[in-house]
């Protein structure tokens, strides 16, 4: 693996606690489109969006004041964002780190402190 080409952002708690109660209800829940079951994140040097939808809603919202290093963009998975946003709510400050072409399964792994 290469650790190297990593990347690594911060915010607080409450923000990404925001983001995703203003977009996960939108998430669909069907198992054969595991796309829409989840919100999709896209950070980049000017801001941070977050998108769901289940083809019948869609809800995008953008914080412009945050930013990141390096362009990524992953889906957050429903079921764990369902369980943990009560704890992230509770957490003072949020890293997110980052890694690109860590596993050869997946181009992008993303792991939160």
């Amino acid at each position: 693996p290469i650790l190297s080409e990593s990347s690594s952002t911060t915010f607080g708690g409450e923000i990404l606690s925001n983001a995703i109660n203003k977009t996960l209800f939108a998430s669909g829940s069907d198992e054969l489109r595991p796309v829409m079951s989840g919100v999709f994140c896209e950070l980049s040097s000017e801001q941070v969006t977050f998108v769901a939808t289940d083809a019948h809603k869609l809800v995008k919202h953008t914080r412009t004041d945050l930013s990141s290093d390096k362009t990524a963009a992953f889906i957050l998975p429903k079921k764990p964002l369902t369980i943990d946003f009560n704890i992230i709510d509770l957490v003072h400050m949020l890293f997110i780190y980052i890694f690109f072409n860590f596993s050869p399964f997946s181009d992008i792994t993303v792991v939160f402190f």
